[in-house]
């Protein structure tokens, strides 16, 4: 009876032995895969808008009426920009003058908007010139494209015009109102016009008060204000930066 017990025990190990060679080695890991790291792209720079990539020019066109650039002036005169003529008027900027020889009404440029009131005397810049005109040569019967002081441009003609500077030039009517926030506040930290403003305000704003061109106090007091800030730009005032140029 010992006898098969001891029989049975090494049958077991002898089984248990076996069972345990007889299985399968694991299977060997799998290579790990390498990856690249991915290359950065550098962040594409936005390219600046038309609007965003302008600024004023600062040369002339060839020719001896020193006009601006074709497109450029076709923008400026496309609307009113009495910020930018502020800039354009101011001294040593290489831009042709001119002076009305009299007093009368023409059309914005293109015919838009109202008649305006032109003055003897009035300053403006050559913004185009009759085509074919070089040399000095004037071309009669065609009109030139100037830019006033109130950012407008009208077209005269050439016996509208003097190239020689009256004893008292005088500006357009500048739309203080509608400058930008900044030019108000320079042109406010001047003593003079900053009467000159409040006067202007109080005599516009009366009830019953006219604004007829050259008829009324309220012209007369814009006329005032308008002449003292031409003139301390034409001495050289630092003007605030163009929020936007045409």
């Amino acid at each position: 009876m010992l006898r098969s017990t001891v029989a049975l025990g090494v049958l077991a190990i002898v089984h248990l032995g076996c069972g345990g060679t007889s299985s399968a080695p694991p299977p060997k890991p799998a290579a790990a895969l390498v990856e690249a790291a991915p290359v950065t792209a550098p962040e594409p720079v936005a390219a600046p808008t038309p609007e965003e990539a302008r600024s004023l020019p600062d040369a002339c066109v060839d020719g001896p009426m020193c006009t601006f650039p074709s497109e450029f002036a076709e923008r400026l005169c496309s609307s009113a920009h009495p910020e930018v003529a502020l800039h354009l008027f101011a001294p040593k900027t290489p831009w042709k003058r001119a002076y009305l020889q009299r007093s009368f009404q023409a059309w914005h440029v293109g015919g838009r908007g109202e008649l305006r009131e032109l003055r003897s005397g009035e300053e403006v810049i050559i913004v185009s010139a009759p085509k074919g005109q070089s040399g000095g040569m004037q071309i009669g019967g065609q009109g030139f494209d100037v830019l006033r002081w109130d950012g407008t441009c009208v077209s005269l003609m050439e016996d509208e015009l003097s190239f020689r500077k009256p004893p008292a030039a005088v500006p357009a009517n500048i739309p203080f109102k509608k400058l930008d926030r900044s030019f108000q506040t320079a042109f406010s930290q001047e003593k003079q016009i900053e009467m000159l403003r409040a006067s202007e305000q109080r005599t516009c704003e009366a009830p019953g008060a006219e604004k007829e061109p050259g008829k009324s106090k309220c012209e007369l007091a814009r006329r005032q204000l308008s002449l003292a800030i031409a003139q301390v730009v034409a001495k050289g005032k630092a003007l605030p930066e163009l929020s936007y140029v045409p």
